[in-house]
């Protein structure tokens, strides 16, 4: 199982945040973003050569912009692989 997360800030230089009705923000700030996520990964022994991996990710982002403000997105895959 592999545990990973992280944080990250990303700016925008030339764009300028943006309302709830897409028109630029009173102050006219830039953009500024954080994101912040998660995620849980999981390789599971099926048979001799096969393979099932689970995935499951959450991600929050805080953003000046309207657009890019949301509470959480929550992910989960799953894939088969064949090993040789």
């Amino acid at each position: 199982m592999v545990v990973s997360g992280g944080y990250e800030t990303q700016t925008f230089d030339d764009q300028v945040a943006l309302d709830g009705a897409g028109l630029p923000v009173t102050d006219l700030a830039i953009r500024l973003d954080q994101i912040s996520f998660g995620q849980v990964s999981l390789d599971i022994p099926v048979w001799k050569k096969l393979e099932l991996g689970l995935d499951y990710r959450i991600e929050k982002s805080l953003s000046n912009d309207a657009f890019y403000n949301y509470e959480g997105r929550r992910s989960f895959s799953a894939a088969f692989g064949v090993n040789f």
